[in-house]
């Protein structure tokens, strides 16, 4: 119930960009400022992404995610970013590349897959709006402070 009413609290919030299915690494070369964002449709991280907070300790980021997440390059914090807030919401699956660096929590829809050599910096809640996995293949998980 408790991930159920954060998922859609997290769903729920206005954006303040949309994005399409284009690498978030290629969109932001430069690092991402904090903000939702959200696209329809599938989000990938082809590219290193750093998610900038810009000297702001308190900033934070929402993905909002029509369908899945997939992530084949590392992501990186800068500037007083914390994982802690970082949320990362697709509508139905997330998967963490091979030997990837990730940060944030993962509120998905269905199944999360942390693929071998993946160390995520963050939480990983699976199954929000139905029956879901979590599956860790070799993955470091370092869940950060409140």
């Amino acid at each position: 119930a408790d991930l159920l009413a954060a998922y859609n609290t997290a769903k729920g919030l206005a954006p303040d960009t949309t994005v399409g299915t284009a690498d978030l690494g290629g969109l932001y070369p430069l690092g991402i400022p904090p903000g939702v964002y959200y696209s329809g449709s599938a989000m990938n991280v082809s590219t290193p992404l750093t998610l900038d907070a810009g000297g702001n300790a308190n900033a934070v980021w929402v993905f909002q995610i029509g369908s899945s997440l997939t992530t084949g390059a590392s992501l990186s914090l800068a500037n007083g970013a914390q994982a802690k807030n970082v949320f990362w919401v697709p509508t139905s699956d997330a998967t963490i590349g091979v030997g990837t660096i990730f940060y944030g929590t993962i509120l998905a829809g269905r199944d999360v897959t942390a693929v071998t050599g993946a160390t995520v910096n963050g939480r990983i809640l699976a199954g929000a709006i139905t029956a879901g996995t979590i599956a860790l293949q070799t993955t470091t998980v370092n869940v950060p402070a409140p």
